[in-house]
């Protein structure tokens, strides 16, 4: 079991949540109201919009019919996103493929120092 990694927040439970939020003031719904709605407590709504915690399907079912929004587009940017972060991972390892290329320390260090300036 120690094998399985564990997931506190997944970028795909803070989309969801930033995409409930946004639904949910389209709506003109406090959070107060919608949790009412859900039988839970307005913290919990915020729990579910910063994606801290996990959206059941049964209750995005619901707030896809209480919002009245399609269900796929609690989902709607994610393919984008996992592009992007494909993306990212093959420049990375390229990008350290070519920093242990250079043989050179001194030159190392300069990129490095370079990378940290721009960031």
């Amino acid at each position: 079991m120690s094998d399985i990694p564990q997931f506190t927040s997944h970028y795909i439970d803070q989309h969801i949540g930033a995409q409930l939020r946004a639904f949910r003031k389209l709506r003109g719904l406090s959070q107060q109201q919608l949790g009412q709605v859900l039988g839970v407590t307005f913290q919990q709504i915020q729990k579910y919009e910063s994606g801290s915690n996990r959206l059941s399907s049964g209750k995005l079912y619901i707030l896809h019919q209480v919002l009245d929004v399609p269900l796929i587009d609690f989902f709607e940017g994610l393919e984008k996103k996992d592009q992007q972060k494909t993306e990212l991972a093959i420049e990375t390892a390229e990008l350290v493929q070519c920093y242990r290329d250079i043989s050179s320390y001194e030159k190392r260090r300069i990129i490095l120092s370079l990378l940290k300036a721009m960031v």
